[in-house]
């Protein structure tokens, strides 16, 4: 079975490299400029999609997650100061 990317951290880790590409695709398809044609064999960008890990990222905390962690540091800081005393 081929390896699927996940192409938005494969933009990221492209990018960071310094590779300049056109576009790419969840097999691992990475297109230069014009003038260089497809990209994924040179061995720049073939070691990083060999290093690519394809696992999703996780979602970002929901509006009631974030208020329930602000809540905790808050009462974490209120007893702290409350020992303090």
């Amino acid at each position: 079975m081929a390896k699927t990317y996940n192409v938005p951290k494969l933009v990221q880790e492209l990018n960071a490299a310094g590779i300049v590409f056109t576009s790419l695709d969840s097999n691992g398809i990475v297109r230069g400029p014009s003038e260089t044609g497809f990209i994924h064999e040179r061995p720049d960008v073939a070691a990083i999609l060999a290093a690519h890990d394809s696992t999703p990222d996780p979602p970002p905390p929901t509006t009631e997650e974030r208020l329930e962690a602000a809540e905790l540091m808050i009462d974490l800081l209120l007893d702290t100061q409350q020992e303090a005393l």
